[in-house]
């Protein structure tokens, strides 16, 4: 793996045991040379705690490299490296307790640290990547673990825990639980060390969990040594356990150091790990733990034993049941394997009948082959005849040059017979300078494997042919040869020649005609340049006559409104209801008019009006007459939004004027009533409707007859708009308008 490059270093495993055994022979020689001294037992927990902090050292390396090539593996790692720094720190308390303090370490906080050191280790140990096994095999790992763990519970029962717990009676509390745990922590051990034996785990190297399960074996022998010695009161600094203590630590860190250097071989090698299965060696393992406990039975029976013999025969009548469970499933696998392998050995049978079929037909295929080889000989024959007939010269050479084969046509080309030119080397053909049949060119032809270009090569007289050669790569018998087709250009190298003249003609016609086309270019961006000076200063001239045209209607709009402020004062001195009443209305008609300057001047659009908008203003104003009373007399206005132009808009707004007026000043003599105005648009045409609930019309009363002056300026606005007006007398008054909006008519022309 390139990953590993750069990032780590291969450790030697050879040097890690030398350097641990060196460790060690130094060990025993402190232990030898210094017994006797006052520092000794220092000096040993020293020593100890040290070969634990080098063994944590080389744990937490081998997690660090296997994060680059496992997540799984690196987490299990990481647990194992947890694991033993636990271990060095409960070294590390014990020799600081029993160095600073003074005091004896057991029981102490080393113990918790001690401790813990199995859980973790376990978890460890379940965290390596596994492959997930099949309900059966599930079963019978549990069964083998089982009888292992049982037989384990009843040899440590016996021989350790129970005689420790009589042992400690008279001992505290707590000394009783640290005595009693550090057995079940040597089970805890044992069930780690089961698991990693039956399960089947992936890309995981065998050798260092190999040293693992050493380590972690001697550490159970250590730790049994040490709850005998401790019963028996023959604990000693140096002694066995410690030795022993030293040694699982030191094959455990070693298991470090071969796991990155197994790492980094296989990724250096680019090998997959083989899948790790201790199955078929550790099938037999639950047979001996199953025997143990008939020989401690056997032991119970003649000399006596802490556990009852009832307890034990319970005890291995239960294993026993485990072994037989255990053995049934295993003969159903052994059936289920036979059928398995009948079945194989069935479709092995038929395969090999089917195999013989095949060879005889191809037996058969390779006489038809042969048959049809010698056809194929026989056609080659004729295509070399047919080769030679050819107009192109073919020929066959080596990259050296060698012609293998020419036809007529190659050798006539050159001035030469067949056999003169198959004696002669294709390079010797070449004109120096000229022709691309070079060493060079034959390695680029290599890379892209056919190519066509142009050359020259010698004629017999000494004259130069140029030639067009499409030349390709072809294998025959394991060796490149190169097929070249040459094709005598000389009339089309003249025909060129005459074609570069007139082409060198033609450029000088279009560089003149191109001169020509830029002096037009210029005049004519010349003319775009003024066409675009012209249209900005007719847009600036627009622009001007806007603001102009909104001008006008602002002051037409001011004027009205002065006339109309004089119709009001003008109002205010006389007396006569009749004049009052002729000069209001001629006020709101000047005032509908002046809405029309008034909404074109703030208006977006200066040719059209928001004729909803000024409707509602109309009515607005009509209502703002100190004689009517806005809150019993209501304009309902239902008017779709629309904008239509000023011919239009200005006799409509004095149609609705006159109407809505007529309507509140005549209509309602109680001053209260309703009245309906709505405006439609059906495509084209526009229809308007005033309604009122008041009185209604006069009986024979023609509206389009009638003097009135109101009335009269309706009928006349009606047919300026070429219009038409209906007129029902049904609860109140209802006038209906339809027309269509008036085309903008030039009024004057200004020279």
């Amino acid at each position: 793996m390139e990953i590993f490059e750069g990032h780590v270093r291969s450790p030697s495993f050879k040097n890690g045991v030398i350097i641990a055994s060196g460790v060690f022979i130094i060990y025993i020689l402190l232990n030898i040379l210094f017994s006797n001294k006052n520092f000794y037992a220092e000096l040993n927990d020293l020593a100890m705690a040290f070969v634990s902090f080098i063994a944590f050292l080389s744990i937490a390396y081998a997690a660090k490299v296997s994060k680059v090539y496992s997540q799984k593996i690196y987490v299990a790692w990481g647990l194992l490296a947890i694991a033993q720094f636990f271990w060095f720190v409960g070294d590390f308390s014990w020799f600081f307790i029993e160095t600073f303090f003074k005091q004896v370490p057991f029981p102490s906080l080393a113990d918790l640290f001690y401790l813990s050191y199995y859980p973790i280790f376990l978890l460890g140990i379940y965290f390596l990547p596994k492959r997930p096994l099949k309900k059966d095999e599930r079963f019978n790992s549990a069964l083998d673990i089982g009888i292992i763990m049982f037989s384990s519970i009843l040899i440590f029962w016996n021989f350790l825990i129970g005689p420790m717990i009589d042992t400690n009676l008279s001992s505290p509390l707590l000394n009783q639980i640290l005595t009693v745990y550090y057995p079940i922590s040597d089970l805890i051990l044992l069930f780690a060390l089961s698991i990693l034996s039956y399960r089947r785990l992936l890309n995981v190297n065998f050798e260092p969990l190999l040293l693992l399960m050493v380590g972690a074996l001697i550490m159970i022998m250590s730790d049994s040594i040490f709850g005998y010695q401790s019963m028996l009161g023959t604990i000693q600094n140096g002694g066995v356990s410690d030795i022993s203590y030293v040694i699982a630590v030191m094959i455990i860190g070693l298991a470090g150091v071969l796991q990155v250097n197994a790492l980094i071989s296989n990724a250096k090698e680019d090998s997959k790990i083989p899948e790790y299965s201790l199955e078929v060696p550790m099938s037999y393992i639950p047979y001996i733990w199953m025997i143990i406990p008939f020989f401690l039975l056997i032991w119970g029976h003649f000399h006596g034993t802490y556990l009852s013999f009832t307890t034990i025969a319970l005890g291995v009548i239960l294993i026993i049941l485990m072994t037989l469970t255990r053995q049934i499933s295993t003969l159903k696998d052994n059936n289920r394997l036979y059928r398995e392998l009948h079945r194989i050995n069935k479709d092995l049978e038929s395969k090999v009948y089917e195999r013989t079929e095949e060879l005889l037909n191809t037996n058969k295929n390779l006489q038809n082959e042969i048959a049809e080889r010698e056809k194929i000989e026989d056609d080659l024959k004729i295509k070399v005849e047919l080769l030679d007939t050819a107009t192109d010269s073919i020929v066959l050479h080596d990259v050296e040059g060698k012609l293998l084969y020419a036809n007529e046509k190659a050798a006539k080309m050159r001035g030469y017979s067949k056999e003169e030119l198959m004696k002669l080397n294709v390079y010797d053909l070449n004109v120096p300078g000229e022709s691309k049949f070079t060493g060079q060119y034959v390695d680029e032809l290599m890379v892209k494997g056919e190519t066509i270009f142009e050359s020259a090569q010698y004629h017999r007289d000494g004259t130069v042919i140029p030639i067009e050669v499409n030349a390709k790569m072809v294998t025959h018998n394991k060796d490149l040869l190169i097929l070249s087709t040459a094709r005598d250009i000389t009339d089309r190298k003249e025909n060129e020649a005459k074609l570069r003249c007139y082409q060198e003609h033609l450029e000088d016609m279009v560089e003149e005609r191109t001169k020509t086309l830029e002096k037009t270019n210029k005049m004519l961006q010349n003319e775009v340049d003024a066409h675009e000076k012209a249209e900005k200063e007719i847009l600036a001239s627009l622009e001007e006559k806007e603001v102009l045209l909104r001008e006008v209607h602002h002051r037409v709009n001011n004027n009205m409104q002065i006339i109309s402020s004089l119709l009001n004062i003008q109002s205010n001195y006389t007396d006569d209801p009749e004049t009052n009443h002729v000069l209001r209305d001629s006020r709101n008609r000047i005032r509908s008019m002046a809405m029309i300057h008034e909404k074109l001047y703030i208006s977006d659009k200066l040719s059209k009006i928001d004729f909803s908008g000024y409707v509602k203003s109309i009515t607005s104003n009509l209502l703002q007459n100190p004689e009517v009373n806005p809150d019993l007399i209501k304009i309902n206005v239902d008017v779709d939004d629309f904008s239509i132009g000023m011919e239009t808009a200005v006799p409509m707004g004095l149609i609705i004027n006159e109407l809505v007026t007529n309507s509140i000043e005549h209509a309602f003599p109680q001053g209260k009533g309703d009245i309906d105005l709505n405006l439609h648009k059906n495509c084209e045409t526009f229809i308007l409707t005033v309604r009122d609930n008041g009185l209604g019309l006069p009986e024979g009363l023609d509206p389009k007859k009638v003097k009135t002056l109101g009335l009269r300026l309706v009928n006349s606005l009606v047919e300026q708009l070429d219009g038409s007006m209906e007129v029902e007398v049904e609860q109140g008054t209802r006038f209906k308008i339809t027309f269509k909006e008036l085309n903008y008519s030039k009024r004057a022309e200004i020279y």
